[in-house]
């Protein structure tokens, strides 16, 4: 009816199996890994399916390890903390994580508490969080945020179980969606719907000419949000044609990039003001010390103003800046551009392999193919078959 089992992809930690009164099964965590202490989750059992055979309860139901310890020793419990104050000591601990990071794990906090209450963290069971999964998804939230969510929750609560709030992470054994799940097939934008955001933002006149000009830097050249908002005037070499941008999309120290300026992407930089020792795309908000250092483009503002001009457009609401990103990769490979050039163009190798590798040689070399891409003049019956560069000591 019940037994013990150890399971050693979880820490050699011992589960109780068992079928309840009603036939419904359960494989519980006990969190022990001391067969004397797993075996008093065995004795809970026992003495509750006898109560139930009697009619005294209803059911054995799932058991807990307050009812392994008794309420008695739950109330004694010095280490008992409500969600919102292990917040805030979370944040403390993982002070050291990048703002994004930190950002993710207040918005996970929040919406737990906003959906489930304030529970203490012992509380918790894993049903609690499949129901907190159900109310996101009534809520209407994404299952690229369900999975962030859940993540981030199941990280903060494994250092719950280090600080000994609790016996066992009930985040742990529950499923979130993967990769494959939340990966959004829908992004990459088409060329007819570059061309009509280029038109529309060219319509609005100088007031909209310098985001045209940002828009335009990043489907050319494949760089990411934050790599080019915090492009500097010294960064931009016009004479050699060479951006050089700083990656810090992997973990570790930022890496220096360097990337090709392509013809179109040419003419568009020689037409802007770039000073040496200021940001390429400086802000002019209204708070007069924003403008005093120099600051370059709120993140946020650049998404939301772009997003403003996809709705005006009448485009796909999933289009993000990002998908200027895609559409670069997308269009470089349907015009015949091998693999490991886009590769290392946009940086998607390792950074031991590509990154640290990828030269002003290089760059200059794979101009010919940042070239093909001009998105104000692309016909889309013109696809120039790519030929092997000649005088390029580089092998491709």
């Amino acid at each position: 009816m019940a037994k013990l089992w150890k399971r050693k992809s979880r820490g050699n930690r011992f589960y109780l199996d068992y079928y309840d009164i009603d036939g419904k099964r359960y494989q519980l965590d006990t969190g022990c890994t001391d067969l004397d202490e797993a075996k008093r989750w065995l004795r809970k059992f026992e003495e509750l399916y006898y109560l139930a055979k009697k009619g005294e309860i209803e059911k054995v139901g799932r058991i807990t390890a307050t009812d392994v310890e008794g309420k008695a020793r739950q109330k004694e419990q010095k280490n008992r903390i409500r969600m919102s104050d292990y917040r805030k000591q979370h944040e403390n601990i993982a002070g050291n994580l990048k703002k994004k990071t930190l950002e993710n794990y207040r918005l996970a906090f929040a919406s737990y508490i906003a959906l489930k209450g304030n529970p203490y963290l012992d509380e918790i069971d894993p049903s609690d969080v499949l129901s907190w999964q159900e109310k996101l998804r009534a809520a209407g939230k994404s299952k690229t945020t369900e999975s962030m969510y859940g993540r981030a929750l199941k990280s903060a609560m494994n250092r719950a179980v280090e600080l000994e709030y609790l016996s066992r992470n009930p985040f742990a054994k529950v499923r979130y969606p993967s990769q494959r799940e939340t990966r959004r097939t829908d992004k990459t934008m088409k060329v007819e719907e570059v061309q009509a955001l280029l038109k529309l933002i060219d319509g609005k006149g100088a007031s909209e000419q310098q985001f045209g000009n940002y828009v335009r830097c990043l489907m050319y050249t494949g760089c990411r949000r934050g790599e080019i908002l915090t492009l500097r005037g010294e960064n931009v070499d016009l004479e050699n044609r060479i951006l050089t941008v700083t990656v810090t999309k992997k973990r570790g120290e930022p890496i220096k990039m360097k990337i090709p300026i392509n013809k179109a992407l040419y003419q568009v930089l020689l037409r802007m003001d770039i000073k040496p020792g200021e940001y390429v795309f400086k802000t002019t908000a209204r708070k007069k010390s924003l403008r005093e250092r120099g600051r370059y483009w709120s993140p946020y503002y650049a998404s939301s103003h772009f997003k403003e001009f996809i709705e005006e457009a009448g485009l796909s609401e999933r289009y993000s800046l990002h998908s200027l990103r895609k559409v670069y990769v997308s269009h470089l490979h349907s015009l015949g551009v091998p693999i490991d050039v886009i590769q290392r163009l946009v940086g998607h190798s390792s950074p031991t392999i590509t990154w640290l590798e990828y030269s002003t040689t290089d760059a200059l070399s794979f101009r010919r193919y940042a070239d093909l891409i001009d998105f104000d003049s692309v016909r889309l019956e013109d696809r120039l078959e790519v030929k092997p560069d000649t005088n390029s000591d580089n092998p491709l």
